[in-house]
């Protein structure tokens, strides 16, 4: 079973509600989301938000279009998939009720979510929707899919690459997004996340999607496949493209449930989330855990990282920080070679990925933005030569620069036809 969500807006429910069975057009939250929304924002995991971050929304306002199978929920939940629309209506069921009937997924998709909404409510109202699901039915977070299109796919992203304990995948439509700062989420993303990254023959954001978002994910390590649907724009793909996606999310299902047997912690199962405290001291274990195996060590210690920043007000946090100073005053510390490593994958993995999307084919409206591409790409090119590289690297960053520099002084972006198909 499957199960896909799309976002949306206003209305209120009764709590503890008999699920509705089937296709419902308008299906109100019950509750505001007991989920840690506001880390999907920012850097911290914050007790309460700002008050100016939601205005006058209420969650038990917010409708959503949702398809809920009749058939009783399998031992470890519902699979299932949360669509992020672009437009303030919801978006997809079209596209994927053969898939979500013949695989008794939920569907949902939620309405004032679009690209007009602003950033701090969108994400709100995403997971006020995610949580009411959960609290109507069991989901099972290993195939529950996080996708969206254009815009929407840009905050299933932001939102996935930040909790990625409630997603097994992503599903980026004509769009993509940029991953976290923190390490410890990129390794979360390797261990446990598989992207469909999804974009048309003739969508204006396929370069992004085909020579940027995608590479660089894959060379991160992360689990991800290419779509590039034929006779398609900008929109969402009908049958059989989503039967295909969902056959190759769950092919990463084993994995998944492997990691969560090993690390309880890198998934939210239960109905009932667990508050900050209780969530914070379980990544603090899981960090400790890691740090007696040498492989996982750096891992350990990102992780720590991460719980110190995320949660400083709590004990975990304070706890991770005394770690973390105890560590830093050790005369052995072999995780400075592999944090060094990481760091220059990724460095070049950007600028690779930044100078292919600056002269691939640009359309729409990025047919002039070639010689600001080109600029951007340009500056991480002559950080990785101040870095002194060798060899082979060398040879590409000298190529690559003067590449780069006709493109940057061109001043007026090329047309579609001066790049690479």
């Amino acid at each position: 079973m499957l199960f896909i969500i799309m976002v949306t807006s206003v209305a209120s429910a009764a709590m503890n509600a008999t699920p509705p069975i089937g296709y419902q057009e308008r299906l109100s939250v019950s509750a505001p989301t007991r989920l840690d929304w506001t880390f999907a924002i920012g850097p911290r995991s914050l007790s309460r938000p700002p008050a100016n971050w939601l205005g006058d929304y209420q969650s038990t306002r917010q409708y959503y279009q949702c398809y809920l199978p009749p058939q009783p929920a399998p031992p470890q939940g519902y699979p299932a998939v949360l669509l992020v629309s672009s437009a303030a209506s919801p978006a997809g069921w079209a596209q994927w009720q053969e898939t979500c009937r013949r695989e008794q997924m939920v569907f949902a998709s939620p309405y004032d979510a679009g690209n007009e909404c602003p950033l701090k409510q969108r994400i709100r109202v995403i997971l006020d929707v995610l949580d009411d699901l959960r609290r109507r039915s069991r989901l099972d977070p290993n195939r529950t899919y996080l996708a969206g299109i254009s815009g929407g796919g840009r905050v299933a992203c932001m939102i996935g690459f930040a909790l990625p304990e409630y997603f097994g995948g992503l599903v980026p439509i004509c769009a993509g997004g940029e991953l976290r700062p923190e390490r410890w989420l990129w390794h979360r993303l390797t261990e446990r996340m598989s992207v469909a990254c999804v974009t048309g023959e003739d969508d204006f954001n396929r370069t992004e999607v085909e020579r940027y978002r995608t590479p660089l994910l894959q060379a991160m390590h992360v689990r991800t496949r290419l779509w590039v649907v034929p006779g398609m724009g900008h929109a969402i793909p009908a049958a059989p493209v989503p039967r295909e996606v969902y056959s190759w999310l769950e092919e990463g299902l084993p994995q998944r449930r492997e990691m969560a047997q090993r690390w309880p912690a890198s998934r939210e199962a239960d109905d009932a989330p667990r508050d900050r405290q209780t969530w914070s001291e379980a990544l603090f274990m899981e960090a400790r855990q890691r740090l007696v195996q040498p492989e996982l060590l750096f891992s350990g210690l990102m992780q720590l990282k991460g719980v110190m920043n995320r949660w400083p007000d709590l004990p975990a946090g304070k706890k991770a920080q005394a770690l973390l100073a105890d560590y830093s005053h050790r005369q052995d510390r072999p995780w400075v070679k592999a944090d060094l490593d990481e760091k220059r994958v990724h460095r070049v993995a950007e600028a690779r990925a930044a100078a292919d999307y600056a002269t691939g084919r640009l359309i729409g409206p990025y047919a002039n933005s070639r010689a600001k591409l080109a600029k951007a790409a340009l500056e991480k090119w002559r950080d990785i030569l101040d870095r002194h590289p060798e060899g082979e690297l060398l040879a590409e960053a000298h190529r690559r620069i003067a590449d780069l520099e006709k493109l940057a002084g061109g001043g007026r972006g090329s047309s579609e036809k001066d790049g690479h198909q």
